[in-house]
């Protein structure tokens, strides 16, 4: 999973490559809701993404945005 975001950063913005996000310290959080949840109201099984999302000017060299944020939700795999 983390081979992932080191294959893809930076990434750089298509106007000109004055800014650009990196993404770091990713994760996967534990099951939102538990498996039967899951199948009874028709939800992913899955855990949340989480990393630290900087965004960078190129030009001043200042990190203007430096969040823990949430990318997204990976479905895990039940024994089922």
């Amino acid at each position: 999973m983390i081979k992932l975001f080191d294959d893809i950063n930076p990434i750089h913005d298509m106007a000109g490559e004055r800014l650009y996000l990196t993404i770091t310290d990713v994760q996967v959080g534990d099951a939102l809701e538990s498996v039967d949840t899951c199948k009874k109201k028709e939800l992913t099984y899955g855990g949340i993404i989480s990393g630290k999302l900087k965004l960078h000017d190129s030009e001043s060299k200042k990190v203007l945005f430096n969040k823990q944020v949430n990318i997204g939700i990976l479905p895990l795999m039940t024994k089922w």
